[in-house]
């Protein structure tokens, strides 16, 4: 019995109650305690009305504790207001549900006082529903209200009067363009034990706003500045580090007025920062990341997009990491050459990701330095330019998982055929825009690569109908498959079990096109 519970706790609600009807034993065993503690409607979601999920909330309501409503437009406020009977509730997710008013979220605080994450993104938030938050949700540690456009100053001074959200760490402002420096001083002075604050997506976030919240919120542990280019610079940056000195995670993305200024603050003052995300910062440039490599701890690093960097940064990194990278970002920094190549090989003993996409100067050599990496299981060469010889030297890495080797045009089939030979475990590959492979390629990379569950080969002209039957009879593993732009017929569509014929339709779409949408490089 228990093996079952287990199974049927895979399956997810539709699945349950398509079990229960089989027969009595079924549905006795479906109706166990915890396959009924979360419930996700999100697959569902375009027909859930407020019937079903009335009828779900009567008869689950003391087992509930997870609640996923995501995207659930058709759920009104008659069919919300059911959630308050649910008094064991601790997770809620009401992310874009339209029928959310000030009603509903009385009856929610009410009835579920041991609520500890609550997601309300996208929601007609006002100045009203932050007041009810401050009053009833007392031991609420997780709260969304990111793309929340309707409320200010007038709701958040409750923060620091009411008895609500006083032991919140997580909080998620992103999108959230209408506060000003006022909102966030007294978010910080609310918010006094706050671990983890995104504000992405905010190009009007200034030094002065970011300053009013430093001064007083001290307890940072992860934030994150990501999406659209802001206005932040090293004069609120600088001081948000001082006075978090325990932060591990920092990301900020898209900014020219961030420095190595900020950099060596960062060095100097976060000793135990283990992710930074630094992509499309221009001004960082190798003296920033010399300064980085004091950080002992630092597991996770993007680069992306900052094209200052060079050879002898990446040098001084990595050799003052001691070998603790895991995953490294260098997407179109152009003066990456084979060089760094060579110090990660040395240096970075634990490295499992790396991107190289668009580095124009690697080549052949520092290829063949990768597949003598044996902790790397993903890898991105898009763009690279590199032939049959390098890519033949990744077989004698057998941990590969992920090889994305897109718009390489000088690798055939004699490649392929090399490469995949030792590639046992490969699950997801990508040759998009790699036009001299052909049919016979891919026969051999199927044979070798069972457990491919992704392929992607846009733009690939010489790949016909034989591709298509050959992935359909060796990889049966296989749900995302992308082959816009080969020479294909609706042959093709008669090879492939039920299983993927959603899959086979997005294709025919597509190939229908008269140019095909890029395939974006995998970027941390």
């Amino acid at each position: 019995r228990a093996t079952a519970v287990k199974i049927l706790g895979m399956v997810g609600v539709v699945g349950l109650c398509r079990c229960a009807q089989v027969c009595r034993t079924w549905k006795t065993i479906t109706e166990e305690r915890q396959l009924w503690n979360k419930v996700d409607l999100l697959p569902i979601s375009d027909v859930v009305v407020d019937e079903a999920l009335m009828d779900l909330i009567k008869k689950y309501r003391p087992l509930l504790g997870h609640l996923n409503l995501r995207q659930c437009s058709e759920v009104t406020q008659k069919g919300l207001k059911c959630i308050g009977h649910c008094q064991n509730l601790q997770d809620l997710n009401l992310s874009e549900c339209s029928g959310l008013t000030d009603e509903v979220m009385e009856g929610i605080g009410k009835g579920c006082a041991g609520l500890l994450y609550l997601n309300l993104s996208y929601c007609y938030v006002t100045n009203s529903t932050i007041r009810i938050l401050t009053k009833h949700f007392a031991n609420l540690h997780y709260l969304s209200l990111s793309y929340c456009q309707q409320f200010n100053s007038n709701g958040l001074h409750s923060l620091t009067a009411g008895k609500g959200c006083r032991k919140l760490v997580y909080l998620d402002l992103s999108g959230c363009d209408q506060l000003i420096a006022g909102d966030y001083m007294l978010i910080g002075r609310g918010c006094l034990i706050l671990n983890h604050l995104l504000l992405n997506d905010l190009p009007d976030l200034t030094d002065e706003m970011l300053l009013a919240l430093v001064e007083h919120c001290h307890t940072l542990r992860h934030i994150s500045f990501l999406g659209q280019r802001s206005s932040i610079s090293n004069t609120s940056l600088k001081p948000l580090l001082m006075a978090n000195r325990k932060l591990k995670t920092f990301k900020l993305e898209n900014n020219s007025r961030v420095s190595d200024v900020t950099l060596k603050c960062l060095a100097k003052c976060c000793r135990d920062l283990h992710q930074l995300y630094l992509a499309g910062c221009s001004k960082v440039t190798d003296q920033g990341l010399k300064s980085l490599g004091s950080l002992r701890r630092l597991n996770v690093l993007n680069l992306a997009d900052c094209n200052r960097v060079s050879d002898m940064g990446v040098r001084h990194l990595v050799e003052g990491t001691h070998g603790q990278l895991r995953e490294l970002n260098l997407t179109n920094c152009i003066k990456i050459s084979d060089i760094t190549i060579l110090r990660i090989s040395q240096n970075a003993k634990r490295l499992t990701y790396v991107s190289f996409c668009y580095c124009e100067h690697i080549s052949d050599t520092g290829v063949e330095l990768l597949g003598c990496i044996p902790t790397l299981v993903s890898l991105d060469l898009t763009g690279c330019f590199v032939t049959d010889n390098g890519i033949a030297c990744l077989s004698n890495n057998t941990r590969f998982r992920h090889l994305a080797l897109a718009e390489n045009i000088n690798i055939t089939d004699d490649g392929l055929r090399k490469m995949s030979l030792h590639l046992k475990t490969l699950q997801s590959l990508d040759l998009s825009n790699c036009e001299n492979i052909t049919d016979e390629g891919i026969q051999t990379v199927v044979y070798n690569c069972r457990l491919l569950d992704t392929f992607l080969a846009a733009n690939c002209p010489q790949l016909s109908d034989q591709t298509a039957r050959y992935l359909s009879q060796g990889c049966l593993y296989l749900n995302h498959l992308d082959m816009s732009g080969c020479s294909l017929t609706c042959v093709m569509l008669g090879t492939f079990p039920l299983l993927v014929i959603y899959v086979l339709t997005i294709i025919c779409k597509v190939s229908t096109r008269k140019r095909t949408t890029h395939v974006t490089p995998y970027s941390l």
